[in-house]
This record gives structure tokens, C-alpha cells and sequence, in this order.
């Protein structure tokens, strides 16, 4: 029969291993995600996760999925980052910030905010422009974002529905394309320079930021 002593050694060590468990586990989680967002990585950051495979791979999405930059063999994801003056947005608490997730969200929201601001002659007017893009606004999207898929069977760019208003935004292609798009709006309607700004940011900086 096993000692009071004996028991009591065990448990320690039960809770030892437990404990350099969680650590190599944390360690292991750390080290994974500063090598998907493409972060130098320590040498026993770079042991806990040797098991691991790398793959690169090359996937061709369909035309309105945003393609991911590349960091070497790395992918990055972007997004893009709307700011509006407060002179033009009309905020009491200063500039209007459009930052989703995903770029198609973000030039989604600031389409319906001009619609929303502005009213139904912003769309029209927009509907009737000629983007490098082609038709960026419709009232018919399956008539004019139409195309042949696999040079034969007829698709529609992926579009989304601006508010109420009946119109429906292109929403297809590359965050740069969308950082583009929301240029050329602001070129059409006119706004002061300076006025909206927009840029391509790394989904994940500030997840960057916590694991530098």
C-alpha cells in the first residue's frame, strides 16, 4: 500500500506535468499564429510547433473573393480602412471611421452612409458613371453584373443591396479593387481632397501587435 508520502509526491508531479503541459500548449498557440501572420519566431517558438507542415498553397477563387497579398511565401490578409473628416460626415465626436472585416463591408457601408446622408440622387448619379470597373450600381444587377462563367454558362458578380433604396453595389474582386472604387466615387461626386481617406490595412495588425 502506497504511503501518505508517496501519494502526496505523485500529485505534485501531476500537477507538474500539468502545468509544463499548459505552457508548451501556450507556447505551441503563440508560435502558430506568429508564423500565420509572418512574425520572426524564437528558437523554442520555432521547436513547439516543428511537427507542424507548412503549406503554401495557390487557390484560384471565383471573381468576387478578395485575394490575399503574399509576404514571401506568406499570405496577408487586407481590409481596408475608410476615414471621413468630420467637416463631411458631420460627426460631433470627429471623423467617421469605416473599418470592417471584410473590404466588400466596408465599401457597403460607405455607399448606404452617402445614401443615408445624401439621399437617392447620390445613387443615381453613381448608377450612371462608368467606373475603370465598369457599372459599380444597379438597379438590375442580373442584367448588368452579368457574365459567362467558364465561357459558357451565365453568373452574376457577387452584389449587395444598398439600404432600401433599390440599388444593389458591385461587390467582386481585390481589396485593392474596393480601395479604388471608393477613390473613384469620391472623384464623381466631387468631394474635397482630403476629405475621405482610405487605405489597405492587415486584418490582423493589431494581433501583430500583441504577439511582437
Amino acid at each position: 500500500m502506497r504511503s501518505k508520502k508517496n501519494r502526496e509526491w505523485e500529485n505534485v508531479c501531476m500537477v507538474a506535468n500539468s502545468v509544463v503541459s499548459n505552457r508548451q500548449a501556450r507556447l505551441a498557440t503563440k508560435a502558430y499564429l506568429k508564423r500565420k501572420l509572418a512574425l520572426p519566431l524564437t528558437e523554442s517558438e520555432e521547436k513547439s510547433i516543428a511537427h507542424l507542415t507548412a503549406r503554401n498553397e495557390a487557390v484560384a477563387g471565383p471573381p468576387d473573393q478578395e485575394a490575399p497579398t503574399f509576404n514571401g511565401s506568406r499570405k496577408e490578409a487586407k481590409k481596408i480602412r475608410i476615414e471621413i473628416s468630420d467637416h463631411l460626415s458631420g460627426e460631433q465626436a470627429g471623423k467617421k471611421v469605416i473599418d470592417d472585416h471584410n473590404a466588400s463591408d466596408s465599401l457597403v457601408k460607405f455607399v448606404t452612409w452617402l445614401y443615408e446622408t445624401r439621399g437617392i440622387s447620390i445613387l443615381e448619379k453613381l448608377s450612371r458613371h462608368r467606373f475603370s470597373r465598369g457599372v459599380l450600381l444597379s438597379k438590375s444587377p442580373h442584367a448588368d453584373f452579368a457574365y459567362l462563367k467558364n465561357g459558357s454558362h451565365e453568373s452574376e458578380y457577387t452584389n449587395k443591396p444598398i439600404s432600401n433604396s433599390g440599388f444593389h453595389l458591385k461587390t467582386h474582386g481585390t481589396t485593392t479593387d474596393k480601395a479604388n472604387d471608393v477613390r473613384e466615387i469620391c472623384q464623381c461626386l466631387s468631394l474635397p481632397a482630403g476629405a475621405v481617406t482610405v487605405q489597405e490595412v492587415e486584418k490582423n495588425e493589431w494581433l501583430k501587435e500583441l504577439l511582437a
